[in-house]
């Protein structure tokens, strides 16, 4: 979902409007980035290639009001699609007060996306099934050709 109507941020608005919202990008997370390439999170913490989409299910779990932009990263070198993309996400209430207590500010919040995100289902490589024992036939010997011109 894409918002095309939000404007600058002002601080007098409420916690509650999308200007508000905290910003995170991919490359925060990123392991294969530098902290001058944009990494937020240590290097521990942070996922091998995030996506948005991952990034979008694990704040959609945590029940937070979340949408995505067609944004590119400023740092970011690469103009390809996989790179395109922000979440913004409603950390506070109106009042100041956190949303959801667990997480309170914003480096929380890309503490437990680093954590969650590599237990995603999309994350996880083939479950562990019994190798199949492939058969092949035997093929008849090739047919020799023979040296051309050289």
């Amino acid at each position: 979902m894409e918002r095309n109507a939000i404007t600058s941020f002002n601080p007098s608005k409420k916690h509650s409007e999308p200007e508000r919202w905290i910003c995170i990008y991919p490359a925060y997370l990123d392991s294969t980035k530098t902290l001058k390439q944009g990494r937020k999170v240590p290097k521990d913490k942070a996922v091998d290639t995030p996506r948005l989409q991952d990034i979008l299910d694990v704040l959609k779990a945590t029940k937070f009001p979340v949408y995505c932009e067609r944004k590119r990263y400023p740092r970011e070198t690469s103009r390809e699609q996989e790179h395109l993309g922000r979440i913004r996400f409603q950390l506070k209430n109106d009042d100041g007060t956190p949303l959801n207590p667990q997480f309170i500010t914003r480096d929380s919040i890309l503490l437990y996306l680093g954590g969650k995100i590599p237990q995603l289902k999309s994350r996880q490589g083939p479950s562990a099934a019994p190798e199949q024992i492939s058969v092949s036939k035997p093929q008849p010997p090739s047919k020799k050709k023979k040296g051309g011109r050289r």
